[in-house]
């Protein structure tokens, strides 16, 4: 029976008619039913992140496990999941704007507009196929901030502190495609050698999975139902509707991060073209991985529900806050798999 319903889901991908729009201004609210929206996500996580989410993905099973260090509190432990909120990004057609803030700062004459949605129709009129938007990331580690009394048997991010981890603004790759392509074009798994249509029908094995709640590792060149990610990191995408394009130029960041190790590997994911060889192993601390892990990772609209990168997205999951229709923001969620009592947070 899975099997037909991954034929029905492929194929239904296939024949959709796709929205160059998507969603349209009476998407753009902030009342999320008990939930009123804030212009300041980010400073309002309590209620902008999905607490509902954190609680039903937070798991101890009773398998036993040990680090070989010891320095845990306890000499044994037990195999636990936790998902955490842990970057909170903003995308925008104007730059310098910092929607999860609510802030808009004063930008340079020569950085760049992106496309607003009132300019899709013109745009596609003029024979164009493709836009831009802005984009910031905040390291954002709620748990260190509301748990850190917490003993150590509880593991969530304990280090990281509230940092602008990327701006888009200065830097110089961000809205050049040739210079971000002659980038990344010299890393050993560069998106450049999938930039073709077999690739592109791969990922909807991809969008597939992802809506099925599993992302292929190994397609990490695709964001599930959004598509080929291409092979730059730049804020440029196909026109369409600028919360899927915020999704996929998320992923290309995240991507980014885990190539510079600036993101590690916190979950036991896998991947299935490596020849039966077990990835690193994180249940006793995180581990360098220079490559993306989507299965590690999950994308939140401001007071909306998590969903995987690339699963589907129907018309009541567009509704963000703040009310604006060309700025969004977005909690990043980070799952971590690790030995609970054994291992050091």
């Amino acid at each position: 029976m899975k099997y037909i319903l991954a034929l029905a889901l492929s194929l239904s991908f296939l024949t959709a008619a796709q929205d160059s729009t998507g969603t349209d201004g009476s998407d753009h609210g902030n009342n999320f039913g008990d939930r009123t929206g804030s212009n300041a996500p980010m400073i309002d996580f309590m209620n902008s992140a999905d607490w509902s989410f954190f609680l039903d993905k937070l798991s101890i099973s009773f398998k036993v496990c040990t680090c070989p260090k010891g320095d845990g509190p306890l000499p044994v432990g037990f195999a636990a999941t936790l998902i955490e909120p842990l970057l909170g990004f903003s995308s925008s057609n104007q730059p310098m704007h910092l929607v999860g803030l609510g802030m808009e700062l004063d930008s340079d004459v020569l950085s760049k507009r992106g496309t607003s949605r009132s300019d899709l129709s013109g745009a596609a009129g003029e024979g164009d196929t493709s836009g831009f938007r802005q984009a910031n990331i905040v390291t954002f580690p709620i748990l260190a901030l509301i748990a850190a009394a917490l003993p150590d048997i509880v593991c969530f991010d304990r280090n990281s502190e509230i940092t602008a981890n990327y701006i888009s603004d200065v830097d110089p790759l961000y809205n050049n495609e040739i210079l971000s392509n002659s980038t990344n074009s010299a890393k050993p798994t560069s998106r450049a050698f999938f930039t073709n249509m077999v690739a592109d029908m791969a990922c909807v094995a991809d969008c597939t999975s992802a809506t099925a709640g599993y992302p292929l590792n190994s397609l990490y060149f695709c964001d599930g139902c959004r598509g080929n990610m291409g092979s730059s990191d730049t804020g440029w995408t196909r026109l369409g509707d600028p919360i899927e394009n915020s999704e996929m130029i998320a992923l290309r960041q995240i991507a980014s991060q885990h190539e510079t190790l600036r993101l590690f590997k916190t979950s036991n994911a896998s991947m299935t073209f490596t020849g039966g060889n077990e990835l690193p192993d994180t249940m006793c601390g995180d581990k360098m991985f220079p490559m993306l892990l989507k299965s590690q990772y999950y994308i939140q609209l401001a007071y909306g529900s998590a969903k995987r990168f690339g699963a589907m997205r129907f018309h009541y999951d567009f509704k963000s806050t703040p009310a604006d229709k060309d700025a969004f923001f977005f909690w990043i969620w980070r799952q971590r798999d690790f030995c609970a009592g054994a291992t050091k947070c």
